[in-house]
């Protein structure tokens, strides 16, 4: 697996380069491989993963279907604070 995610390195963050991430992140499930995805664009996350989970200050804060999660109110405080 570690070899397989490897060329993946070279993608930064360019619109483009995301594209080519989500293709072969989509390329490798459909081959039977998990991935690990660690990234913060998460409209791509939401393309990309049917199950996420999220982690706040080192901690894990919850997990699920992305739009669940998008919706939970503890993410929604750890990363937009008090939007009420």
């Amino acid at each position: 697996m570690g070899s397989a995610l490897r060329p993946l390195r070279r993608f930064g963050s360019t619109r483009k380069k995301s594209y080519g991430l989500g293709r072969r992140v989509t390329d490798l499930n459909a081959s039977g491989k998990s991935i690990l995805l660690i990234e913060h664009n998460m409209d791509m996350v939401a393309r990309l993963c049917s199950r996420v989970v999220v982690m706040a200050v080192g901690k894990h804060l919850t997990e699920g279907k992305p739009a669940d999660v998008a919706r939970n109110p503890a993410v929604i405080e750890a990363y937009l604070g008090d939007v009420a």
